[in-house]
C-alpha cells in the first residue's frame, strides 16, 4: 500500500510539473464554484497568485456576465431546459458529464480581459460511482454527473490568434501599399453607411479619383518612384477629408473618398476642390521634383443611385468627363454621362466581336514624292462598318480600344494585315511602295514589339525597307527605356520609324538626336493656313523651320493633310520630301490601290 501510495505521489508530482510547464491555464473548481487550484501559467495569464484565487473567489468571477448570460441561454436551447445565468451556465454540460468547449473572456486581476479557448470537463470522484469507468458494475452508459469530484477548466490563451486573425483580416481589407482600406473594405461600409444615412433621409457623396499621367512616372521614373507617390498621395488624401469619411485606394492610380451626412452639393464640390489642391501640391522623391494632378469623378446619393455599385458607376462615367476635360478638373455626374459611358461600354463590347469576326478593314493614303509628283508610298487607316452603327470613325473607337486594353491586339492585326496586302501588291504589281503603320504608345511598350515586327516581315514576305512605323510625337517626352530599346529594335530590323503630329506635342529636341528616327511628318494643323493671304506667317515659319530642323537632323519631312495646290507648292520650295492629303487622294482598299498602281504612280502634276 505504502509503494503504491508513493507510486501515486510520483505521478502527481510529474502531474504537477507538466501542468506548471505547459502554456494553458489549468483551473480546479469545486461543485459550489470555489477555486480549489490553479496552475503557474494560470497565473501569469491571470496576473493572480493562486493564494489570491484558492478559496477566496469563485470562478464565475473570473467570467463577465454578459458572456454567462448570454452562455445561458444558448445552453437552454441546445439542452431543452432552462439554464441560470452565472455559475450554472458553466456548468451545465459538464453535470452531465459532457465536455463544454467554447470562447470565453476571462477577467484577469486589474479587470482587463483575456480571450480564451475554454474546455470545462467533469472530474470523478474517486470514492463514487462516478469515477467507474463505463462497462463495471453500477450505472451504464454516459454517467450522470453532481459535480462531487468538481471540475477542471483549461484555458489557450487566444491573444496571438485573435491578432493574427485581426492582421490577416487586415491584409483583406486594406491595401499593402498604402495602408488604405480597399475597394472590398470601402464597398461594404459604404453600402452600411448609405442604409443608415438613407432611413433619415441624409446625403452621402462618392469621389472616384485618378491621378492623371501616373503611367509615366513609372515607366520614365520606375515603379519604386511611383510606389512612393501613391503613399504620399495616400497620406495627403487621408489629410485632406474629415474623420468621418472615408478614404480607399480602388486599384492602381484610382482613389475614392465616401462623404458622409454632407449638407447639400456645393459641400461634396467643396471637399473635391480641397482634395485637388492638396493632392496637386509638388512633391519631391530621389531628388526630383513632381507635380501629379487628380481629375475627380463626383456622385450623389441618392440623386445619382441608391446602391454603392450605382454610385461608383456614376461617378466613373462623371470621371471619364473630368480626364476628357483637361488635367485637375471636378466632375459632378449627370445623365448625358450615364449615355456616354452606356455608348463606350456599347462599343468596346462591339470591338471585341469586331476583332473575334474579323470585322476591320485596312484603306491606304498615298505618299507623293514632291519632286518628281510620284506615288512612294501609303500610310494604313483602320476603317470599320458596324452592322449596329454603319461605318465608324477611328476617332470614335481608337480611345476606347485605348482603355479598355483592346488597341495592343488591334495594332497587331493592323501590322500583320498592313504587311500582307502591301506584299500582295508588290508582287502584282511590282511597285515597291512603303507602308507606314501607326502604332499606339501602349504597344510600342511592349516588350516583344520589335519580336512581333520582325513576325509579321517573314510571314508576308514583305521587305524590313518597305515598312515603316509611326509613333505620335507625345511618346518622345517620354523617353523611356522601353521606349528607347524599342526604337533600336526596330531600327535594327531595318524598318523605317516616323514621328507622326510633329508639332503639336512638348517634346524637347534633344530626343530627335537621341532616338533612331529617320522621318518626321508636319501636323495637318500647320498645313492648314499655308495658303496665299494674310495672317499665315506664324504657321508658314514653323513649317519652314520643322522642313530645316528636320534636313539638318539628316531626316526625311512629310506633310500631313495637304489639300490644296498652293499649299503643296509651298510646301516644295521649302523642300518638303513628301506630302499626302486629300489633294492627291483619300484612303483606299487594297484593290484600288492595286489597280491605281497597274496603271502608274505618277500623280497629276501641279
Amino acid at each position: 500500500a505504502e509503494r503504491a501510495r508513493q507510486s501515486a505521489d510520483v505521478v502527481a508530482q510529474r502531474h504537477a510539473r507538466l501542468l506548471d510547464h505547459a502554456p494553458i491555464c489549468v483551473i480546479a473548481f469545486d461543485g459550489h464554484g470555489t477555486i480549489t487550484s490553479i496552475n503557474r501559467p494560470g497565473e501569469q495569464m491571470l496576473w493572480y497568485q493562486a493564494h489570491e484565487l484558492v478559496g477566496r473567489i469563485p470562478y464565475s468571477a473570473l467570467h463577465e456576465p454578459g458572456e454567462l448570460a448570454a452562455r445561458a441561454r444558448a445552453l437552454s436551447a441546445e439542452l431543452g431546459q432552462p439554464v441560470s445565468p452565472g455559475f450554472e451556465a458553466l456548468i451545465a454540460k459538464p453535470r452531465l458529464g459532457l465536455v463544454d468547449e467554447h470562447t470565453w473572456h476571462y477577467i484577469r486581476k486589474g479587470g482587463s480581459t483575456l480571450p480564451v479557448q475554454l474546455t470545462l470537463l467533469p472530474l470523478s470522484d474517486p470514492g463514487g460511482d462516478a469515477g467507474k469507468r463505463h462497462g463495471q458494475s453500477g450505472q451504464s452508459g454516459q454517467s450522470r454527473q453532481d459535480g462531487a469530484g468538481g471540475y477542471l477548466a483549461i484555458a489557450h490563451d487566444l491573444t496571438e490568434r485573435r491578432r493574427a486573425d485581426a492582421y490577416i483580416d487586415h491584409l483583406a481589407h486594406h491595401d499593402t501599399l498604402t495602408g488604405l482600406p480597399n475597394r472590398d473594405y470601402l464597398s461594404g461600409r459604404a453600402d452600411a453607411l448609405l442604409q443608415a444615412i438613407g432611413a433619415r433621409n441624409g446625403r452621402v457623396a462618392l469621389l472616384l479619383i485618378d491621378l492623371d499621367q501616373f503611367k509615366r512616372i513609372n515607366d520614365s521614373l520606375g515603379h519604386h518612384v511611383g510606389d512612393d507617390v501613391l503613399r504620399t498621395m495616400a497620406d495627403r488624401l487621408r489629410a485632406a477629408v474629415r474623420r468621418a469619411d472615408l478614404a480607399a485606394r480602388m486599384d492602381g492610380d484610382e482613389f475614392a473618398v465616401v462623404l458622409s451626412d454632407i449638407a447639400d452639393d456645393s459641400e461634396a464640390e467643396l471637399a473635391a476642390a480641397k482634395i485637388v489642391a492638396r493632392l496637386s501640391e509638388e512633391l519631391r522623391l530621389g531628388g526630383v521634383r513632381l507635380r501629379v494632378v487628380p481629375s475627380i469623378g463626383m456622385a450623389l446619393f441618392p440623386n445619382d443611385g441608391n446602391t454603392v455599385a450605382d454610385l461608383l458607376q456614376a461617378a466613373d462615367a462623371a470621371l471619364h468627363a473630368a480626364k476628357q476635360g483637361g488635367r485637375g478638373q471636378v466632375r459632378r455626374f449627370s445623365p448625358d454621362m450615364k449615355e456616354a459611358s452606356l455608348a463606350r461600354f456599347t462599343i468596346e463590347g462591339l470591338l471585341r466581336r469586331a476583332l473575334a469576326e474579323q470585322e476591320f478593314t485596312l484603306r491606304y493614303q498615298p505618299l507623293v514624292d514632291t519632286a518628281s509628283q510620284r506615288i512612294v508610298g501609303v500610310e494604313t487607316l483602320i476603317s470599320w462598318h458596324t452592322p449596329e452603327r454603319g461605318a465608324m470613325q477611328p476617332a470614335q473607337f481608337i480611345p476606347i480600344a485605348e482603355q479598355c486594353g483592346l488597341i495592343v491586339p488591334i495594332s497587331e492585326w493592323v501590322l500583320a494585315t498592313a504587311c500582307r496586302e502591301i506584299q500582295t501588291l508588290r508582287m502584282r504589281t511590282g511597285v515597291d511602295l512603303e507602308v507606314a503603320v501607326n502604332i499606339s504608345p501602349p504597344h510600342l511598350q511592349q516588350e516583344d514589339f520589335p519580336a512581333l515586327v520582325d513576325r509579321c516581315l517573314r510571314e508576308s514576305g514583305l521587305p524590313a525597307r518597305n515598312l515603316a512605323i509611326e509613333v505620335t510625337e507625345g511618346i518622345l517626352i517620354e523617353g523611356t527605356p522601353q521606349t528607347i530599346d524599342a526604337f533600336r529594335g526596330i531600327r535594327a530590323l531595318g524598318v523605317g520609324l516616323s514621328i507622326d503630329d510633329f508639332g503639336t506635342g512638348y517634346s524637347g529636341l534633344s530626343y530627335l538626336t537621341r532616338l533612331p528616327i529617320n522621318k518626321l511628318k508636319i501636323d495637318r494643323s500647320f498645313v492648314a493656313n499655308l495658303a496665299e493671304g494674310d495672317g499665315n506667317g506664324e504657321d508658314r515659319a514653323v513649317v519652314a523651320a520643322i522642313i530645316a530642323l528636320g534636313h539638318q537632323l539628316r531626316l526625311q519631312v512629310v506633310a500631313e493633310g495637304v489639300e490644296t495646290a498652293d499649299q503643296f507648292r509651298f510646301l516644295r520650295e521649302q523642300g518638303c520630301d513628301a506630302v499626302q492629303g486629300f489633294l492627291f487622294g483619300a484612303g483606299v482598299p487594297l484593290a484600288e490601290l492595286i489597280e491605281r498602281c497597274e496603271r502608274g504612280v505618277a500623280v497629276q502634276a501641279v
